[in-house]
């Protein structure tokens, strides 16, 4: 399923990388506390979709990089990738058409028009929805995939013969 999640998102930013073609360690920023996408685990390290992701593409890639611990302070952030303090910006990103001049986009590989809310203390209940919520996303993106891959086909098939 992790698996499924991060070539999904290596297809749509791998050329994203071809500018770094001199072996240097990228800055790597993960804001701290917005979990499933990013967080710092109980023994300090990052976590998350957004983190797990990354790390597949940086070993396809075969990317050196190190992690910086950013705040939740999405502002901040935003202000270090587009000062090239950072070299990429995990987490909950999404096209900020103020920075289109300054920053590069991948493809968003997360939609989340709707979510699901709990006190602030109900620490393992969030970790239990947002897991169950990852799965059903990864299902929804399969058949949307799966949906429009017939479309197209359809219509290529209604295109060729039938004009």
């Amino acid at each position: 399923m992790k698996r499924f999640r991060a070539y999904f998102l290596l297809l749509s930013i791998v050329f994203m990388f071809t500018a770094f073609a001199a072996p240097t360690s990228l800055r790597v920023g993960v804001p701290a506390d917005y979990p499933p996408i990013s967080f710092i685990d109980g023994e300090g390290l990052p976590s998350g979709l957004s983190v797990d992701m990354w790390e597949q593409i940086a070993k396809a890639q075969h990317l050196s990089f190190t992690y910086v611990i950013l705040t939740s302070d999405m502002a901040k952030n935003w202000q270090a990738i587009s000062q090239n303090k950072l070299d990429v910006l995990l987490g909950p990103v999404a096209v900020d058409v103020t920075l289109l001049q300054k920053v590069g986009y991948s493809l968003p590989y997360f939609i989340n028009p709707v979510s699901v809310a709990m006190p602030k203390k109900a620490v393992r209940l969030r970790a239990l929805i947002s897991g169950a919520i990852q799965d059903y996303m990864v299902l929804i993106v399969l058949a949307y995939f799966l949906f429009f891959f017939i479309y197209i086909n359809i219509i290529w098939f209604l295109e060729r013969f039938f004009t």
